[in-house]
């Protein structure tokens, strides 16, 4: 069925009809783990934004919840009520969330990677700069003697190539 934005007309503030008759009411589109309001799809889902934050902030960080009260929480309360973030992960779950990551967490994951890379660099560099700054030698070399000793050490060692 094809809508046009023509063939919608408003009947109150939260209810739409479209043209076959059918009513869209907003009202009735219900969080399937709170019951709150939802607007839309998230994670494969019917959901509202907070059940939405909070199953993504459990997978990205990694973390795992469990019920202090064995699961019988969650039985006890109305869905709306349920405090308990194990139980409210669990709902999620058998609501059928599931995670993939988008275009743009996998690109920041590669840049975190780079960042790590980076620090680690800067660090043996300063580590680096502050031993060449405290060594002495009492040996007064001229540059094309310390460039030779250098080579002479290069050619001693083997050299690991992967």
């Amino acid at each position: 069925m094809s809508v046009s934005p023509s063939s919608f007309s408003s009947s109150s503030s939260s209810s739409f009809s479209c043209s076959s008759g059918s009513l869209l009411d907003l009202q009735q589109r219900k969080c399937v783990i709170c019951d709150r309001l939802a607007y839309s799809n998230n994670y494969g889902v019917l959901s509202c934004d907070a059940c939405k934050m909070f199953y993504r902030r459990i997978v990205v960080l990694n973390r795992d919840y469990k019920c202090k009260y064995g699961g019988v929480c969650r039985e006890s309360l109305a869905p709306r009520d349920v405090k308990c973030k194990g139980c409210r992960y669990q709902m999620c779950l058998e609501a059928g969330m599931t995670f993939q990551p988008t275009f743009l967490e996998l690109t920041n994951e590669k840049d975190m990677d780079v960042a790590v890379l980076i620090g680690n660099i800067l660090f043996l560099d300063s580590r680096r700069s502050k031993a060449m700054k405290t060594q002495f030698t009492d040996e007064d070399s001229t540059l094309n003697e310390v460039l030779e000793k250098r080579m002479r050490m290069k050619t001693r060692s083997p050299i690991l190539r992967l």
